[in-house]
């Protein structure tokens, strides 16, 4: 049975474990391996997961199979115009919709997948931004991975602009995607 729990900075290690493996087996194949290093040792790090956790308004999720940690998504109250390499399609997005929270990290193992994992994860993140009172969630995902440009459409998430993904020395475009709340 699948389990969504936030979590804190004592999960940090197991967080960023279950972060590095699920990026390098989405990633690794189709981009360079000091690439994805680079990625990894910058955003899954320990330290690096408990700074982010200190953040205000910065939530992380652990996705649990029975006993085993399958899954992790990172969840933050940034609206798509603090990201200055985003570009929307509709720029008055935000005025309309209110407070937004960002969908930054998203990630389930590969034995885990096509499990409900995901799908279980934003749930849980959807839940959270109507309890902050949000109107919506966004995030990027890589225009070259169509799987999960499939599975956010399939959650309600639509492509509402692009963005610059830095991916150690690779600029990747990203697709940004977005759903509202309550509208």
């Amino acid at each position: 049975m699948i389990r969504i729990d936030f979590v804190g900075s004592d999960h940090a290690p197991l967080v960023g474990a279950v972060g590095a493996q699920a990026f390098h087996e989405a990633f690794g194949p189709r981009n360079t391996r000091a690439d994805v290093s680079a990625h990894v040792e910058s955003y899954y790090a320990p330290w690096v997961i408990e700074r982010e956790m200190a953040r205000d308004g910065v939530r992380y999720l652990l996705a649990r199979d029975g006993e085993r940690a399958v899954g992790m998504a990172k969840l933050a109250g940034d609206p798509p115009s603090s990201d200055p390499s985003v570009v929307l399609v509709d720029p008055t997005l935000e005025e309309r919709a209110g407070p937004w929270l960002q969908v930054c990290q998203l990630y389930v193992l590969e034995s885990a997948r096509s499990r409900g994992v995901g799908a279980r994860l934003m749930e849980a993140m959807v839940a959270e931004a109507r309890a902050r009172g949000c109107r919506g969630l966004w995030l990027g995902v890589w225009s070259e991975n169509p799987r999960g440009i499939a599975f956010y459409r399939r959650l309600g998430l639509a492509v509402v602009g692009e963005a610059v993904f830095q991916l150690g020395s690779d600029p990747q475009r990203d697709h940004v995607m977005a759903l509202r709340l309550g509208e």
